[in-house]
């Protein structure tokens, strides 16, 4: 939700601001000005970060601080240097994911025909491998910068078009002119295109988020048009189909998802058919459209509901384990679905259950039943493999393997514990990768290891203990480091999204004892959970979630920092995918954590729906927005000073879960601040601030930054990389 500025302080230059101050000890702090603060009648037990700096840090001068140091309230000056990145890591994160295999049907004879393949990533995002070719002959990358998924293709025989969505925006591959991606169309308000599929008169259909409705792009024309929102609490449509008498099956969610159904030439006349098994919040997870049936799938539920296009009625439900779904776009030309079992392809139509093939032991990706062959598409370690169905027993099996070549995730999390290695999760990604920010040498969690899905955040705990919290299942993954290339090292220990409908943690912070998790809730819901988990057991010991409407209601806890009797949190009013943000400011709060009593929540910075990345500095509670830093009282949660650093303005940009970082250096010399695509360090020994580059240009930054136990600091740089920033 995007704010104008409610402060009715004047603002002075953003590069350099100090908007309240502190009276300490009867008088007030030089340059500063003065608000007042309210003392505590009991003293906190916050310790003054250590500043002894390790052996290996390269010499600098350090800083010893004072309890409630006045040095962080004072006004910071630009200093007029630039800070370089000293190293760059390049495409620190492999990618061979598959979203999508696609034979493009009428280019070849059956399996030898073209393939496209889209993969997850920033880079190599679509692969044309060749009739009867076993590697890409064509390579490319979406222009779009900063770089998109692909999230949806469908292809155009008649025409020899392969359509593409990525940001939001419409795109097209011409088997006339391989080489290159061209932008055709924007779609209004759009920033996610789903299930693209192609009309018989040539005209692209898709879903869209947030506006959650459909759209239609005419090639003739060259323009896209969004139609009306399908339902005014639903931001998004994932899923549709369209059947043999051009009659659309739209899927929407996040919150009540449903069906609704039109002709493709009145989009506006729409009818909605209640699902079987009412969700509150969720998703329909798929819809194939037959000649007379439709079969649906939606979230958490096991079966696939079908229904009579023509009665609109739900007939009978199966069970989805094995179903093999055709590609969404293809238009189905009967009922026929297809199941697997146990090494076992069958197909289930008119005249009952067949047998088709044998297969492999996992489960297809899709069975393509366009042009003259019937193909199944498998994964493979490198790519895929397309196998074609035989039409009778006689048929002799032809199968072809396409080698795909990898991509890089985008950098999703970062941190530079003691072990030495610097680790990163990535965007979609599986498991962790580690580099030596020394020697460069790589290193990958074990591709054995299932747990560890998109990492949103890591703690280091002492030097061989990792805890990762993950998407989408609000999963925390305890990693042993002694034994990192051992499957057995890494332990799911907590998931918060079973019982308390949770889906990212956020927020990770430990003391000698525990570690508390913060979480963003599930697609449509609103409120995260607050959780400990005992450190000697692995075990949750409590959850603290506001009877479901969560710890703080309809805020997402997404920072948390940790004393021995203490935990301080931030929030975020951005609630689950889908859901409306949460009316008014972020909150900070205090937590006693032997009574479980909030001891104060504040609003401190009024004009901010988020605020991140809560760390312990010289006896304050320094925290981050998109402008800068507040320095919290950690005694009773007042606003003594604001620094503000960069050039993003807190009203420029809907709340996040992460969206600013802090990393803390030296103890508190140096805090670097990074969000919208800017990093600015702090040294508060000198009083100076100085912008990160990286020689090129700015606004090339991630909003994650991390700094390593020897003084070293490092943030995501273009999407894929990691910089070193020198100090």
């Amino acid at each position: 939700m995007n704010r104008q500025d409610q402060n009715p302080t004047p603002t002075p230059s953003r590069r350099n601001l100090l908007i309240a101050g502190a009276v300490l000890g009867g008088a007030s702090v030089a340059g500063a000005v003065v608000v007042g603060t309210r003392r505590s009648a009991d003293h906190d037990d916050e310790p003054v970060e250590a500043t002894a700096p390790p052996a290996t840090r390269p010499a600098r001068p350090s800083v010893t601080w004072t309890e409630r140091d006045p040095r962080l309230l004072e006004s910071l000056k630009p200093s007029g240097a630039v800070r370089q990145v000293t190293r760059t890591h390049h495409d620190v994160f492999p990618s061979l994911k598959v979203r999508e295999i696609l034979p493009l049907a009428g280019t070849g004879d059956g399996v030898s025909s073209w393939v496209a393949a889209t993969i997850i990533g920033t880079s190599h995002q679509l692969q044309i491998v060749a009739a009867d070719e076993s590697s890409p002959r064509i390579v490319l990358d979406v222009p779009l910068d900063p770089p998109a998924e692909i999230l949806s293709m469908a292809w155009d025989q008649d025409r020899e078009v392969l359509y593409l969505s990525a940001g939001g925006k419409l795109f097209h591959w011409r088997l006339a002119a391989p080489n290159n991606i061209e932008h055709v169309a924007d779609v209004p308000g759009a920033t996610s295109l789903y299930e693209l599929l192609v009309d018989p008169d040539g005209a692209v259909w898709g879903g869209t988020f947030p506006t959650g409705t459909v759209f239609r792009y005419s090639p003739a024309s060259r323009e896209a048009r969004a139609f009306t929102q399908f339902a005014s609490d639903s931001d998004y449509v994932r899923r549709l189909s369209m059947d043999a008498r051009g009659r659309m099956w739209i899927g929407t969610g996040a919150l009540n998802p449903r069906i609704f159904t039109f002709h493709r030439t009145t989009p506006e006349s729409r009818v909605e058919i209640p699902i079987p098994e009412p969700l509150d919040s969720g998703f329909i997870t798929a819809i194939r459209a037959g000649t007379t049936k439709v079969r649906v799938t939606t979230d958490g539920h096991p079966d696939v509901f079908e229904l009579d296009s023509q009665a609109r009625t739900w007939d009978r439900s199966f069970r989805e384990h094995g179903w093999v779904r055709t590609p969404p776009s293809e238009l189905l030309e009967d009922d026929t679905y297809y199941m697997a079992q146990d090494g076992e392809l069958f197909a289930h139509g008119a005249s009952g259950r067949q047998h088709v093939t044998s297969i492999s032991d996992s489960t297809p990706r899709a069975v393509h039943l366009r042009g003259s062959e019937r193909l199944i598409s498998q994964g493979a370690d490198d790519g895929a493999a397309l196998a074609l169905i035989p039409r009778s027993p006689s048929d002799s099996r032809r199968t072809r393997t396409v080698h795909l070549e990898p991509g890089r995730f985008r950098v999703q999390s970062i941190l530079a514990p003691a072990d030495g290695t610097l680790y990163a999760g990535g965007f979609m990604g599986s498991g962790i990768v580690g580099i030596d920010p020394d020697t460069g040498d790589r290193w990958q969690s074990p591709g054995t290891v299932d747990v560890i899905d998109q990492v949103e955040s890591m703690i280091g705990i002492e030097p061989d203990r990792l805890y990762l919290g993950t998407y989408s299942w609000a999963d925390i993954i305890s990693c042993d480091l002694s034994d990192r290339d051992s499957g057995s090292s890494y332990t799911r220990i907590a998931r918060y999204s079973d019982e308390y409908d949770q889906s990212r943690p956020y927020g990770l912070a430990s003391n000698s004892t525990s570690l508390f998790v913060g979480t963003v809730p599930d697609y449509g819901r609103s409120g995260g959970v607050l959780a400990r988990i005992d450190r000697a057991s692995n075990a949750t010991s409590w959850v603290m979630h506001g009877e479901g409407d969560g710890f703080i209601a309809g805020h997402s806890i997404i920072g948390l920092v940790a004393s021995e009797k203490f935990v301080y949190g931030t929030t975020s009013v951005r609630n689950g995918s889908g859901a409306r943000d949460t009316e008014g400011p972020a909150c900070v709060f205090k937590l006693d954590i032997a009574t479980r009593r909030v001891l104060w929540r504040t609003s401190p910075v009024p004009d901010t729906g988020a605020l991140y990345s809560p760390h312990l500095v010289a006896g304050w509670l320094v925290i981050a927005d998109l402008e800068g830093l507040a320095i919290v009282d950690p005694r009773n949660g007042e606003l003594v000073a604001r620094h503000e650093l960069g050039p993003v303005a807190n009203s420029s940009q809907r709340p996040g879960w992460a969206s600013a970082d802090l990393a803390v250096v030296d103890g508190g010399r140096f805090i670097a601040h990074a969000a919208g695509g800017f990093v600015t360090v702090a040294d508060f020994l000198t009083g100076e601030l100085s912008e990160v580059q990286d020689g090129s240009s700015a606004d090339v930054f991630g909003s994650r930054v991390t700094a390593s136990p020897a003084g070293r600091l490092f943030v995501p740089a273009r999407g894929t990389n990691i910089a070193e920033v020198g100090l």
